[in-house]
């Protein structure tokens, strides 16, 4: 296992479905792995799907639920470096699949797999 320490978020709350900070053995590399719950009826997700389909915003109905992994360099505390562009972003359907995916990332990223996940991007 090539990573120094895991440490995963105990209870998290919705919106929230999972937080992992992985430190490599390499000083200073630490890596959030988040996944959070997208709202549809959200009025930012409800804009954006009004903009897809050229619809007004009063008109358009919530989206289907939608979950988002990311991950992120960050500090030894969890704080990311930067929200512009995540090293690696996948989605999914439901919080079942979310989780999985989750802790699949989580895996990868502690054996050292994390240049498989960071060219997914």
């Amino acid at each position: 296992m090539c990573a120094r320490w895991v440490s995963h978020m105990s209870s998290p709350k919705i919106p929230l479905v999972a937080q992992t900070i992985i430190a490599k053995w390499w000083p200073g590399r630490y890596y959030i792995v988040s996944t959070n719950y997208l709202d549809p009826s959200s009025p930012l997700s409800r804009l954006t799907r009004s903009l897809e389909t050229d619809e007004l915003l009063e008109n358009v109905a919530p989206g289907p639920d939608r979950f988002l992994t990311q991950v992120y360099r960050c500090d030894r505390y969890g704080m990311p470096r930067s929200f512009n562009k995540p090293l690696s972003e996948k989605e999914h359907s439901n919080q079942s699949s979310a989780k999985a995916g989750h802790d699949e990332t989580v895996r990868a990223l502690e054996k050292c797999l994390c240049m498989r996940i960071l060219r997914s991007v």
